[in-house]
């Protein structure tokens, strides 16, 4: 445990006062779903998966500085932000411009500092897909397959795919910047991230063969679901969050919102939500410094997975409803992920995209 009255620096000129219950766990836990992140990285088949698991990396690298209360990587902290729908500033990103920002020479040094800075790792906590034995065969074995599979149904042939992490030579990207684009964007990268976790949740857990990529999933799962929630109506629990779709349809006069306000009225939505938001803001994107390891990891193996699916189809439904009351936003809402059938199609001219490594 800290402490009582430690004062660090954050980076950005302010200092922090806490008590952080289960200190080491804690590092522990984050460092080591970023070391499985980084080893599911070097067994990804192409740059777009890697940067899909890389920003899981920014997310608890940023977690990490917020427990050790010392903000290095005030980059990386935006790109998180702007992703998670927490804070934007006008114009930080323009189409798919983050995919630049996120590679190996930025994300390798955040899980290095981690480890570097958890001098005394957990044992409890230690996964053992990173111990050299069975799960680590495991994970070199099933996980290139889980990859194989979500490739061919997502990434497959030539596609129009919009969202921030997904640079691809065989896809076309809009870059666009304003409100309506912006909400767009997060919303689909939340999906596209959210479909992934899914594939590695669902592979994994069976027979507990990967229990740490599981885990791990599960919370980008809950996390993602959050964050399409969150793209569509905005957060009002967060002075600083980014309108939703809904509030860019209502400001801007276009089509019909109105599946989105029942949406936002609706009893069972609101009460899953609650129940998904909770266990997020413990354990995933922030790490809540008063409980204990032991109870959060409790709140997060309580939590049914049926929440952050059923939350995910709930909220898809309508966004669906409304984007068919107008065209500009139906052509975004198919823009998340649209493959190409014209078999004249047989290359797509660009430039190339950044490469990971």
């Amino acid at each position: 445990m800290i402490p009582e009255g430690r004062h660090a620096n954050t980076g950005n000129g302010m200092t922090m006062t806490a008590v952080i219950t289960d200190f080491e766990a804690k590092k522990t836990f984050l460092w080591q779903g970023s070391a499985l992140y980084a080893e599911m990285i070097k067994l990804a088949p192409n740059d777009v998966i890697r940067r899909y698991l890389a920003f899981r990396i920014v997310v608890n690298a940023m977690a990490f500085e917020d427990i050790v209360q010392v903000r290095q990587e005030p980059r990386m902290r935006r790109i998180r932000d702007a992703l998670l729908a927490h804070k934007q500033e006008a114009d930080f990103f323009v189409g798919h411009s983050a995919a630049g920002e996120i590679t190996d020479a930025k994300i390798a040094p955040l899980v290095a500092r981690m480890a570097a800075e958890t001098t005394s790792p957990d044992p409890r906590l230690l996964l053992p897909e990173l111990s050299g034995g069975v799960s680590s065969h495991n994970l070199g074995v099933l996980v290139p397959l889980v990859f194989d599979r979500y490739v061919e149904d997502f990434l497959s042939g030539y596609r129009l795919i919009n969202n921030y992490l997904c640079v691809a030579g065989n896809a076309v990207h809009e870059i666009t910047k304003g409100e309506l684009p912006g909400a767009f964007y997060r919303y689909h990268s939340s999906k596209a991230l959210y479909d992934l976790s899914e594939y590695l949740f669902n592979n994994c857990l069976v027979n507990s063969v990967l229990p740490g990529v599981a885990m791990h999933a599960k919370l980008d799962m809950l996390m993602h679901a959050q964050n399409m929630v969150d793209s569509v109506i905005m957060d009002t629990r967060n002075p600083h969050s980014i309108n939703g779709l809904l509030e860019v349809m209502v400001s801007e006069g276009i089509g019909d919102p109105s599946s989105l306000q029942a949406l936002k009225a609706d009893a069972t939505f609101n009460a899953t939500y609650r129940r998904v938001r909770h266990v997020r803001n413990k354990l995933i994107g922030h790490m809540d410094g008063r409980a204990t390891m032991e109870d959060l990891i409790k709140k997060l193996d309580a939590l049914q997975t049926s929440d952050h699916c059923d939350l995910v189809n709930m909220v898809d439904q309508p966004v669906f409803n409304a984007a068919r009351s107008d065209q500009a936003i139906w052509i975004r809402y198919k823009s998340g992920n649209q493959k190409f059938t014209d078999p004249n199609i047989v290359g797509l001219a660009g430039p190339p995209p950044p490469s990971y490594y």
